[in-house]
């Protein structure tokens, strides 16, 4: 799937990275900083901003790959992950329920 560029804000303001930080994933160009971009959410197409403070956080703390991008606004990611784990609940209900009609 082609990734549709996203535009950078012109707010200026910008953070210059760590790239001991960053996840090695033998890419030819990790970012040298982070800067506010727009892009528009997948699910419910609001415009957002990724701020640069963010980009820094996925990065470098939380080990995020260089070459992903945001998505999904905060609501939509959110609703992501409790259907995620609404469904991971349901289907170890359904093991369970399983697993006790073979024992019985």
């Amino acid at each position: 799937m082609k990734r549709k560029a996203q535009k950078k804000v012109g707010s200026g303001h910008r953070i210059k990275a760590d790239l001991s930080k960053q996840t090695p994933n033998n890419s030819y160009s990790p970012p040298l900083y982070y800067e506010d971009v727009s892009f528009k959410c997948r699910d419910c197409r609001a415009e957002c901003v990724w701020t640069a403070e963010q980009q820094r956080l996925w990065y470098e703390e939380w080990g995020g790959s260089v070459q992903s991008t945001a998505v999904r606004c905060r609501a939509c990611r959110q609703r992501v992950r409790r259907e995620k784990i609404e469904q991971k609940k349901h289907m170890e209900e359904m093991t369970l329920k399983k697993g006790s009609k073979r024992a019985g």
